[in-house]
């Protein structure tokens, strides 16, 4: 399935739609297997190069700290080739050195803008390495929000950055035992400023996407939009998402605010992204000046979209007074989804669950079976008996969308990829195949028995089913 069919909201020519054009082409099996994790990294490489607040009584920044998680070969450092390939290319977009937090502080302090790329997140978790990292939690803390950054030396000249005159976000990318690891070392709530980013499935061996014009092409748009905001930022006016709070409900406290944030943050680029659909970098004309200018941003002329002068602002997609249902339907599947990728599966103890996923992905590449009943999966898979267990770990599970639970008759089956093409995954497919037997009639007096499984391999007819 294409990104255009799995987000239908975003334009395909705008800043969101050509990263996912030029991801898609460029590495389809990441995109494939992760489509949400790559949107929301392209809504961090959005906001970065716009420098994107949201107007509310203190302007929140929308940095994005994202931790790619997955196992080798899952993809995690395609996805930075991604990132590395339009930030090489954006003027005011720089690549902030790893290391001491000393030192990162006076990569933050000279290049002002970009983004702390650690692509071994491990080396922040090894007591080996002494104290001298363990101090960047801090300063992450601190630079989260962009917060007042200063260090006295006794020797070099002291470190001191006010308080919004930079713009930094964060991609960490590891293992699933780095990220666990990371948290128990650091503690007090900074894991909580990241988006997990879950990364599932591997490359093919020897399957390689073929040179793709369609992503050189996205690729030069994007970053054409993106230089066009060298020295400007912009603020998005508020908008209220209060109605999304009731999803909340049941959902532990310490996550909370972390899904409120990026709640805002994610609707905040996509806002923006509708604004600039078919923008060219000859549109970003600069009509006024900000009441914002030089007081959240030093040297950076700060706007509110409407001082963009942009000829899309009288159509904007995301109007929340034009269209207040579509715009928290928006709102409600971004709590959702957050609340799927980031609870789901830390509510079940993370290194528990990271052994369950490692299992059944063994399981699948050792015996090629894509669907079990619920008894095999506890014997085989989870190895317990214990109905209470495997019953709360089967639930949540599912409700991270990592398997399928499908009922057949009396039966229960699991499915260990949703996104495999067969016949429980497809939208034709209800104990029989409705392309098949098109009526009620025939599917009640011809429908023969099938392996649902066998029978998809390969069916033009074959539509993912949603949810």
């Amino acid at each position: 399935m294409s990104w255009i069919e799995q987000f239908p909201y975003i334009p395909k020519e705008s800043p969101l739609g050509w990263w996912l054009t030029f991801v898609e082409e460029t590495y389809p099996w990441v995109f494939n297997n992760n489509p949400t994790q790559v949107l929301w990294v392209g809504c961090s490489v959005l906001a970065q190069a716009t420098k994107l607040f949201i107007d509310f009584p203190r302007p929140m920044p929308c940095n994005f700290y994202i931790a790619l998680v997955g196992s080798p070969a899952a993809g995690k450092g395609r996805i930075i080739d991604c990132v590395n390939a339009v930030i090489n290319n954006v003027s005011e977009i720089a690549e902030i050195p790893t290391g001491s937090a000393e030192a990162i502080e006076e990569a933050i302090q000279h290049f002002r803008f970009g983004y702390l790329i650690w692509d071994e997140m491990g080396e922040l978790t090894s007591s080996g390495k002494g104290d001298y990292l363990y101090r960047v939690k801090y300063l992450l803390n601190k630079a989260y929000y962009l917060d007042r950054i200063t260090r006295a030396r006794r020797k070099d000249k002291p470190t001191y950055i006010n308080a919004n005159t930079y713009f930094l976000s964060v991609i960490l990318a590891g293992l699933p035992q780095d990220w666990k690891g990371l948290e128990k070392r650091w503690g007090g709530g900074i894991e909580r400023r990241f988006l997990v980013c879950r990364l599932k499935g591997r490359k093919e061996p020897f399957k390689m996407p073929k040179p793709s014009h369609n992503a050189a092409e996205a690729l030069s748009n994007l970053v054409s939009i993106l230089n066009a905001f060298d020295g400007i930022g912009v603020m998005i006016p508020p908008f209220e998402l209060r109605e999304c709070g009731k999803l909340l409900n049941g959902v532990d406290d310490k996550y909370v605010s972390l899904i409120e944030e990026y709640t805002y943050k994610i609707m905040a680029t996509l806002i923006l992204n509708s604004v600039l659909e078919n923008m060219t970098e000859d549109d970003i004309v600069v009509s006024g000046q900000s009441g914002h200018t030089g007081h959240i941003i030093r040297d950076i002329n700060l706007l509110t979209i409407t001082d963009l002068h942009l000829p899309n602002m009288t159509n904007m997609t995301y109007d929340q007074n034009k269209n207040p249902e579509r715009f928290f339907k928006l709102g409600q599947e971004i709590v959702m989804t957050l609340i799927s990728n980031l609870c789901g599966f830390r509510e079940l103890a993370d290194d528990k669950l990271y052994a369950i996923l490692d299992r059944i992905e063994s399981y699948i590449n050792n015996t090629g079976k894509l669907v079990v009943t619920r008894k095999e999966f506890a014997r085989e898979i989870l190895k317990t008996a214990v109905a209470r267990e495997y019953n709360y770990i089967l639930h949540a599970l599912s409700e991270a969308e990592y398997i399928r639970l499908v009922k057949q008759g009396r039966a229960t089956y699991v499915v260990l990829d949703p996104n495999a093409n067969i016949c429980y995954n497809c939208k034709h497919y209800n104990g029989v195949c409705k392309i098949m037997y098109p009526t009620e009639e025939e599917r009640r007096y011809l429908a023969k028995s099938f392996d649902p499984i066998k029978e998809a391999d390969g069916c033009e007819d074959f539509e993912k089913l949603e949810g």
